[in-house]
């Protein structure tokens, strides 16, 4: 005898039921996806971080080479334009002039410079700075390279680079820190004693190569015997100048590498902020008996 009628629509509505996946359970599953999916980009940002933090630090001592090779390269070429015969011929005294308006904004500018250093994104401040200090010297090298090369123009030169010195000391020197604690989160043994040892290194290094290349620009330099023996120069002033100055402009380049600075937060602002800051540092320095 068939079964009743109802109870064959129990049965069928049971085994709907049965195929039917609870909404709760796709919850779980959601929420398991979401994790897998979480934890693999957060794995993926970690490798990224790591991998840009152990670019920086190299960056850094390239941005620290391109500045002390050009830097190497003027203290030649400087007072070679202004005494030598073929350019400026001037005497000691001009010379002695010229030399003071390339060191003398430190004096007037660097504590300034710290100030905004400590103010400003040390990236971008690296990046402005390499730039600004790469015109002058291209202006110089086409002033040569046309013939019109004046005393007024060395000593425009002087005051710029001596300014656009007093602020990269310390915004360069400042960023070292960061950089070297930011290493240090990913597990790098680079300490700062190490880090600055590299820097110097580098400093050292990159103005000793300044000062070989713009030697060349005088007269032949004979290179020894297990070199090959073969002879450099003369190299025309204007293209050592436009050495210098394309040196420089790399050094913007390698900033690009860099992280992006600490700043420091204060509630003032303004040039009143800046002089405020310096007096506080001068007090610091007269309340400390070592300083």
């Amino acid at each position: 005898m068939s079964e009743p009628i109802e109870e064959i629509v129990d049965g069928m509505a049971e085994g709907a039921a049965a195929n039917v996946a609870s909404p709760v359970s796709g919850v779980s599953e959601a929420l398991t996806a979401g994790a897998s999916l979480l934890s693999t980009a957060t794995h993926w940002r970690a490798r990224r971080i790591r991998r840009v933090v152990r670019v920086e630090l190299p960056a850094y001592l390239l941005v620290q080479c391109s500045w002390f090779m050009a830097f190497g390269l003027q203290m030649v070429l400087f007072p070679y334009l202004i005494t030598d015969a073929g350019h400026l011929h001037m005497d000691g005294l001009a010379l002695g002039l010229a030399n003071m308006a390339l060191s003398g904004p430190a004096v007037v500018f660097l504590l300034l410079g710290g100030v905004v250093a400590e103010r400003a994104d040390g990236k971008r401040l690296l990046i402005l700075l390499h730039l600004l200090a790469a015109i002058p010297a291209l202006a110089l090298a086409a002033f040569v390279w046309k013939g019109t090369l004046t005393y007024s123009a060395m000593i425009a030169y002087g005051l710029t680079i001596g300014t656009v010195g007093a602020f990269m000391m310390p915004a360069r020197d400042s960023i070292v820190n960061e950089v070297v604690e930011r290493r240090a989160r990913v597990g790098s043994g680079v300490t700062l004693q190490l880090g600055v040892t590299l820097a110097t290194m580098a400093q050292f290094v990159a103005q000793i190569a300044g000062l070989i290349i713009g030697g060349y620009a005088d007269k032949v330099t004979r290179m020894p015997d297990w070199l090959g023996g073969f002879g450099v120069g003369p190299v025309p002033a204007e293209d050592l100048l436009a050495i210098q100055g394309g040196v420089l402009a790399l050094g913007a380049v390698f900033a690009l590498w860099l992280a992006k600075g600490r700043q420091l937060l204060s509630a003032r602002s303004g040039v009143r902020a800046a002089l405020a800051d310096i007096a506080d540092g001068f007090h610091a320095v007269r309340s400390d008996g070592k300083l």
